[in-house]
């Protein structure tokens, strides 16, 4: 190697020499003779380049070919199909579809669908790892050595529970996307309106798009129904994913075996949080005085440490859910005051913890005017909690109705007796029922009862007036 590597140095020594010989002959001999001596110390070094760039190239290409060989050439990965629900076949190298026997056993170029909208499947690799197909879903095996799994999803839902190995490669594609993964638990989607991937435990790459999708996310390769969400990543909805069948399905599955019930990542958590009332208790009366206008309730209670809460009046017409804050120490809140009117009145708490479990919990308090029991006369209160019935009640303070009672009401305040007069009541009857029907729709209207007295056709008692908005 060391000759090689002097042997541009003599030659260009002896250019030199021959130059000063002919330098006092001929300028045209010498320019010839010149341009002669360049090109030949030119293509030395070129022999010498290229002998020495081709042998760097072969070994390059010679080391690539070993990778791919030893992949290529890795023992078959065995595979079989464990589990069957609904019609499931298998398409042989030959490319025919057939009834699988049981743990049918597979290879590469083996297919596998389910077909019926009740059918699944569940293919176990020799290493650990499970493919799990979801109704009407079909996938091929284009590579299934110990070195490298590679499956074609041709449509459908297909849950990847990958075991961790450092030894091969997973990776499965769709038409417009390729996922590689090495220890993870991942749903590929292809479908009519897109191709994605969300995954539940681990990391995976996306890749055509060189994207890193992480536990908890989801990656859309291809949207038809939104082509604004091609090639975005999203945060997944714990809500939303409990209502994915097939996705609860897998999760279960995971769970009831012990190489995976530890693995759960992002499913790990599907329990909403707690919400218990201290005080006052649910369904509990809450009195207030005579010449209230409107009731209202501080509720207190618990919650999950680190949840967020909100409250809202569901019997309140055009209510909002208003935030609560919640002790950070012990999950402990205190709503404040919340509005609401009189009568069976309805309370929504909603508690969302840090994975996005929410839970809603309804309570019910009646709140009611204190009766003016100083004082002679009629107490009204009305219910209009009922979607079809307006409730009435009413009791006599210190009086007594021997004629019976008069039910006044109309559209504008101080209903008077005899021209607002709408029935006649028993004295001894404290309670009556109206059809909402009967009232116009957006209006509001003004209630009163009163005492009758028959010898001077005449009331001579009123009860206290309420208004209700229909």
């Amino acid at each position: 190697m060391s000759k090689i590597s002097f042997m541009p140095m003599k030659v260009f020594g002896r250019i030199i020499a021959k130059y000063k010989r002919l330098k006092k002959k001929n300028r045209n001999i010498v320019l010839i003779a010149s341009l002669t001596s360049i090109l030949l110390l030119v293509g030395i070094w070129a022999v010498l380049f290229s002998r020495h760039s081709k042998t760097s190239f072969d070994q390059q290409l010679s080391s690539n070919q070993s990778a791919v060989t030893n992949i290529e050439n890795a023992p078959a990965m065995e595979a079989k199909l464990s589990y069957e629900e609904g019609t499931v076949e298998y398409k042989d190298d030959k490319g025919s579809w057939l009834d699988p026997a049981k743990n049918q056993e597979l290879s590469v170029n083996y297919g596998v669908r389910t077909l019926g909208s009740s059918s699944k499947a569940i293919i176990e690799l020799a290493d650990g790892s499970e493919i799990r197909l979801d109704a009407n879903t079909e996938i091929l095996f284009s590579s299934l050595t110990e070195s490298r799994v590679a499956i074609t999803q041709n449509g459908g839902y297909v849950y990847n529970r990958v075991v961790s190995s450092t030894d091969r490669i997973y990776v499965i594609s769709t038409k417009d996307a390729q996922y590689q993964s090495e220890g993870t638990a991942f749903m590929t989607v292809y479908s009519g309106d897109e191709q994605s991937v969300e995954v539940y435990q681990g990391n995976i790459s996306e890749t055509n798009y060189d994207a890193k999708i992480s536990e908890g996310e989801k990656f859309i390769a291809k949207s038809k129904a939104d082509p604004s969400k091609t090639r975005n990543k999203e945060k997944l909805d714990i809500e939303t994913i409990k209502k994915n069948e097939f996705v609860m399905w897998n999760r279960q599955q995971d769970s009831s075996k012990d190489k995976f019930k530890s693995l759960l990542g992002f499913l790990s958590d599907i329990d909403g949080p707690s919400i218990e009332i201290s005080e006052p208790t649910a369904g509990s009366t809450i009195e207030f005085e005579s010449d209230s206008t409107i009731g209202t309730v501080d509720i207190k209670g618990k919650t999950e440490k680190g949840a967020t809460l909100t409250i809202q009046s569901k019997s309140t017409s055009g209510s909002s859910p208003i935030p609560v804050e919640v002790n950070v120490d012990d999950g402990s809140f205190d709503t404040g005051l919340i509005s609401a009117p009189f009568g069976n009145s309805v309370f929504e708490l909603v508690a969302t913890d840090k994975v996005g479990n929410k839970t809603a919990l309804n309570v019910t308090y009646n709140l009611k005017k204190k009766s003016a029991t100083s004082q002679k006369g009629i107490v009204l209160e009305i219910d209009d909690s009922d979607t079809d019935k307006l409730k009435l009640s009413w009791g006599l303070v210190g009086i007594t109705a021997p004629d019976g009672l008069k039910l006044l009401y109309q559209k504008g305040s101080s209903p008077q007796y005899p021209d607002d007069i709408k029935e006649t009541i028993a004295g001894t009857k404290t309670t009556l029922s109206i059809d909402k029907s009967s009232f116009s729709s957006g209006k509001t209207y003004y209630f009163v009862i009163c005492r009758y007295n028959k010898s001077s056709d005449t009331c001579d008692i009123l009860s206290n007036e309420v208004e209700i908005k229909f």
